[in-house]
C-alpha cells in the first residue's frame, strides 16, 4: 500500500508538472497569437494608411494633370481664336474691298448703259403714273361716294355728309392701303434681314446687276422686259432656290 500511494504521488507530481507545461504553453501559444494579431492590426493599419496616402497622391496628380491640361487648352483655344479672328477679319475685309470695287465698277458702268439707263426711267415712270393712277382712282371713288351725300335735301347737313364720306373713303382705301402696304413691307423686309442678307445674297445682287448692265442691250433683243424688273425677277428666282434647297436639306437630314 505504502508502495502504491507513493507511486500515485510520483504519477499526481507528474501529472501536475505535465499540467503545469500544458499550461505554460498554452500561455506561450496565446502570448504568441496575441502578438501575432497586434502585428497583423499593425500591418493593416500601415496598408490602410499607406493606401489612403497613395489615394490623396493619385488625387493630387490627377488635379495637376487636369489643370494643366484645362490651362494647356484655354491657351490653345485662345490662339486657335486670335488666329482664326485675324484670317476672318483679312478674308472679311478682302471681300469687302472687292465687293466695293465690283459696285463702283459696276455703278459707273451703268452710267454708260443706254439699255439700263433707259429702263431704270422707264421703270420709276412706270411706278409714278401707277401710284397717280391709283391716287386718281382713289379720288374719284371718294368723289362718287361723297355725292351720295349731296342727295340730302339739307344743305348743311349734304355738306357735312358730303366731306364725311369723302374724308372716310380716303382714310379707309388710302390711308388704309398705305399702312397695309407699309406693314407687309416691313415684315417682308425684317424676314429677308433675317434670313436672306448676307454675303451671299449680295453677290447674287452684284452678279445679276452687273450682266444686266454688261449684257443689256444682247438681252433685251431676245426677252422684251424691263431690266428692272429682270433684276427683281432673278432675285426672286434666286430666293425661291435657296428656300427650296433649305427645305429640301432639312428634311433629307
Amino acid at each position: 500500500i505504502f508502495q502504491q500511494n507513493q507511486e500515485l504521488e510520483k504519477q499526481n507530481t507528474l501529472l501536475q508538472k505535465n499540467i503545469q507545461n500544458a499550461l505554460a504553453e498554452v500561455e506561450a501559444v496565446r502570448s504568441e497569437y496575441s502578438n501575432r494579431e497586434r502585428q497583423l492590426q499593425a500591418a493593416q493599419k500601415k496598408m490602410e494608411q499607406e493606401r489612403r496616402e497613395t489615394e490623396n497622391y493619385r488625387h493630387s496628380l490627377n488635379e495637376q494633370i487636369y489643370e494643366q491640361a484645362k490651362l494647356r487648352s484655354e491657351i490653345l483655344e485662345k490662339k486657335l481664336k486670335q488666329e482664326y479672328q485675324a484670317r476672318t477679319l483679312s478674308y472679311q475685309t478682302f471681300f469687302v474691298v472687292a465687293l466695293l470695287y465690283g459696285i463702283i465698277v459696276t455703278l459707273f458702268t451703268a452710267f454708260y448703259s443706254d439699255a439700263f439707263i433707259r429702263d431704270f426711267k422707264a421703270f420709276f415712270d412706270s411706278a409714278w403714273t401707277f401710284i397717280y393712277l391709283c391716287a386718281e382712282t382713289l379720288f374719284k371713288v371718294a368723289n362718287w361716294a361723297s355725292q351720295l351725300g349731296d342727295r340730302i335735301p339739307h344743305p348743311v347737313a349734304s355738306m357735312v355728309i358730303h366731306w364725311l364720306l369723302w374724308i372716310l373713303v380716303i382714310l379707309l382705301l388710302g390711308v388704309g392701303s398705305i399702312s397695309l402696304l407699309a406693314i407687309c413691307a416691313i415684315k417682308g423686309c425684317k424676314h429677308y434681314a433675317n434670313q436672306y442678307a448676307d454675303t451671299i445674297s449680295l453677290s447674287v445682287w452684284l452678279l445679276s446687276l452687273a450682266c444686266l448692265i454688261w449684257f443689256g442691250d444682247f438681252i433685251r433683243d431676245f426677252i422684251p422686259i424691263n431690266l428692272i424688273v429682270l433684276l427683281f425677277l432673278i432675285h426672286i428666282l434666286y430666293l425661291w432656290i435657296r428656300v427650296y434647297l433649305k427645305r429640301n436639306w432639312y428634311r433629307f437630314r
